[in-house]
């Protein structure tokens, strides 16, 4: 009997954590200087991926990409968190 898909997990993720992190990855790459909340990125770029998911899965996909050092997380004064992607040029983000 297959156990359910397990979570995603920083250290081992599933296949659906994967999968998310991968859309949002490549969203990524096509839109460099993008930012957005995690129920933005649901709403938004994952709109035509044809993944079902929850927030929650969102939310651990970006844990897992933010632990990979491919997104990184901004906390606006409004107290708001986005995501965008991390920036490897040793530059602070603007």
């Amino acid at each position: 009997m297959n156990k359910p898909m397990e979570a995603c997990q920083v250290q081992k993720p599933g296949m659906a954590c994967r999968q998310v992190a991968a859309v949002i990855r490549d969203y990524l790459i096509a839109h460099p200087s993008a930012a957005d909340s995690d129920q933005g990125i649901a709403d938004w770029w994952l709109a035509g991926s044809g993944l079902q998911v929850s927030l929650d899965d969102v939310r651990q996909a970006l844990e897992l990409l933010a632990s990979r050092q491919i997104v990184e997380k901004q906390m606006l004064a409004d107290g708001r968190l986005i995501y965008r992607a991390a920036h490897r040029s040793g530059r602070p983000p603007h």
